[in-house]
């Protein structure tokens, strides 16, 4: 099922944080990730690859290589999965 969000819907999405957003833009900027705060998201996120996460102040999120996109949805689907409800 599709469905169209508006922009306030977008950004409540975004502001909130119990869930992670992952935002894929344009090439050739790199994915944003929004994760809850915890310590130790940066190393998470890297999930023992070579090249670190960068934090965007910005926008208040982890910027990541597109090529991580697949994986840390991933990761992110398994971190909520074993968060107890």
């Amino acid at each position: 099922m599709l469905q169209d969000l508006s922009d306030s819907q977008l950004k409540a999405l975004w502001r909130q944080g119990k869930i992670p957003v992952i935002f894929k833009r344009n090439k050739p900027l790199p994915v944003l990730a929004r994760i809850p705060f915890a310590e130790g998201n940066m190393e998470w996120l890297r999930d023992g690859r070579r090249s670190k996460p960068e934090w965007c102040a910005q926008f208040k999120a982890w910027e990541i290589p597109a090529a991580w996109f697949d994986s840390v949805i991933k990761l992110a689907l398994r971190r909520h999965q074993q968060i107890p409800s």
